[in-house]
C-alpha cells in the first residue's frame, strides 16, 4: 500500500489532530498574518510544521483503517468460503500490516518531535528580549495559550487553569468546622 503524498496551502490551515497539546494546534501563534515579517516568517515556520505532524497522523490513521479494512475483507471472504463449503482463504500476513502501522506511527512521532522543536524556537524568538516591546503590542492577536505560555512558560494555560481551581477550592472549604473529640458521656438535664 503506497502512502499518498498530499501538498496543502498554509494559507487554509489544517484541523487540529484530536488530543493535540496548545502547540500542535494551527493558530497557536495567530490565526491570521500578523503584519510583523519576524512574526509571520516564526508562524509559517510553525503551521509547516502542523501540517506535517496533521499528514502523519493522518497517514497512520489511514493505516490503521487499512489493516481493520482487510481483516473485515478476510473474514467476509472466510463467511462466504464455509458457506458454499469451500476452504477458507489464507488470511493476509498480519506482520505486514503491524509494520505499516508502525513505519506510520513513528513518522507521527517524528513529525510531532519536530514540531515541539518549532514551538520552542517559536518562544525563544518571541521572548528575545530584544523583540519585547513588539511582542507587548502583538499579545492581543496571539492565541491564549501562546499567550500563557509567553508569560508564564511552557503549560502556562494548564498552570493558571490549576492555581484558579486550588482558590475556587479553598474559598470552598471555607472556615473549618472544629471537630469534638471528646468521646465522654455528657449529662443531659431537662430544665426545659
Amino acid at each position: 500500500m503506497a502512502a499518498a503524498t498530499k501538498t496543502r496551502s498554509t494559507a487554509a490551515p489544517p484541523q487540529a489532530v484530536a488530543g493535540s497539546k496548545d502547540h500542535e494546534h494551527p493558530a497557536w501563534i495567530t490565526s491570521e498574518p500578523s503584519g510583523v515579517g519576524w512574526v509571520d516568517e516564526v508562524r509559517e515556520r510553525h503551521l509547516a510544521a502542523v501540517i506535517a505532524f496533521a499528514d502523519a497522523a493522518a497517514a497512520e490513521a489511514e493505516a490503521v483503517s487499512a489493516q481493520r479494512q482487510d481483516q473485515a475483507e478476510h473474514r467476509a471472504q472466510v463467511r462466504r468460503a464455509v458457506a458454499s463449503g469451500q476452504e477458507p482463504p489464507e488470511p493476509p500476513d498480519p506482520a505486514v500490516a503491524e509494520a505499516r502501522v508502525s513505519v506510520a506511527r513513528e513518522d507521527v512521532i517524528g513529525a510531532q518531535d519536530a514540531l515541539a522543536r518549532v514551538a520552542l524556537d517559536a518562544l525563544a524568538a518571541l521572548r528575545a528580549p530584544e523583540r519585547r516591546e513588539a511582542v507587548e503590542t502583538l499579545m492581543g492577536r496571539f492565541s491564549p495559550a501562546l499567550r500563557h505560555s509567553l508569560r508564564e512558560g511552557p503549560g502556562g494555560r494548564v498552570s493558571g487553569r490549576l492555581a484558579e481551581l486550588r482558590r475556587e477550592l479553598a474559598r470552598l472549604e471555607g472556615p473549618a468546622i472544629e471537630v469534638l473529640t471528646d468521646d465522654s458521656p455528657t449529662e443531659v438535664t431537662s430544665d426545659v
